[in-house]
């Protein structure tokens, strides 16, 4: 809702049709049941070509949006701040809302028996408003990278796949990021980081057997001379032993 708590604000007409502009987006996320991030309400502008992508436009529309919450102009309730978020650990009034709470919470993983193992990943916190409706339907889960991950967040993931990948089921990440260099080079940089943790030890313990049998086979000579064609991949499988050999594995886009 709107509410007014400071009465000294003025804003000139500039500022007043920007505001047009910037309640009609909200009213548009509204009705879609989704509340914005300041984040998420700038690109909304520059995608429209109402401002420029800049830094200091960027700031401007946090003081003009602070100033016109204030002032009751925008609705408290339709931006949010996913960051700066209070935390206090659960509780209950009584055992009877517990099993009630529990009775409301209560849902089947929907990605066991599945033919695949799905995450949705996403390079920027601004679309995670977006799609967490899409994955908490479908129960897939989503991660917000946040500009390139970091090693802790790939080695979690990789512990998430690596039980699927036992049990022989691929594992898809669905990417959503910017189509700049860095957003590509972000691509890059997660397959090689898991592609490398697929190619450590417990990989090479666990499927020992499998890598041998298959670096005497035909189909390895085969496979590799047709992936060396294609250019995208590089596949070094050593003979000599139960283990890859110090090129490890890697792909290329």
């Amino acid at each position: 809702m709107k509410e007014v708590f400071d009465y000294s604000i003025t804003l000139n007409k500039t500022s007043e049709g920007r505001l047009e502009v910037i309640n009609s987006i909200i009213g548009e996320y509204a009705d879609k049941g989704y509340s914005l991030t300041l984040r998420q309400l700038y690109y909304q502008l520059v995608a429209r070509k109402v401002i420029p992508n800049k830094d200091t436009e960027y700031s401007r529309l946090s003081t003009l949006l602070s100033k016109a919450r204030l002032s009751g102009k925008v609705d408290w309730d339709a931006i949010e701040d996913r960051i700066r978020q209070p935390r206090l650990p659960y509780w209950v009034r009584s055992p009877e809302e517990a099993i009630e709470n529990e009775l409301k919470m209560y849902r089947l993983d929907r990605m066991e028996g599945q033919s695949q193992y799905v995450e949705v990943w996403t390079e920027k916190d601004a679309l995670s408003g977006v799609l967490y409706p899409v994955t908490h339907k479908y129960h897939i889960r989503l991660m917000v990278n946040r500009g390139y991950s970091s090693v802790t967040a790939m080695y979690d993931a990789f512990n998430r796949m690596y039980p699927y990948l036992k049990e022989g089921i691929p594992t898809k990440i669905i990417y959503l990021g910017d189509h700049d260099p860095s957003g590509v080079d972000m691509i890059r940089d997660i397959e090689d980081r898991l592609l490398t943790m697929m190619s450590g030890e417990r990989i090479m313990e666990d499927f020992a057997d499998v890598l041998t049998s298959y670096a005497d086979s035909v189909d390895y000579v085969k496979d590799r001379g047709e992936l060396s064609r294609d250019g995208r991949f590089v596949i070094h499988v050593s003979r000599s032993n139960k283990y890859f050999d110090d090129d490890k594995a890697y792909m290329r886009n």
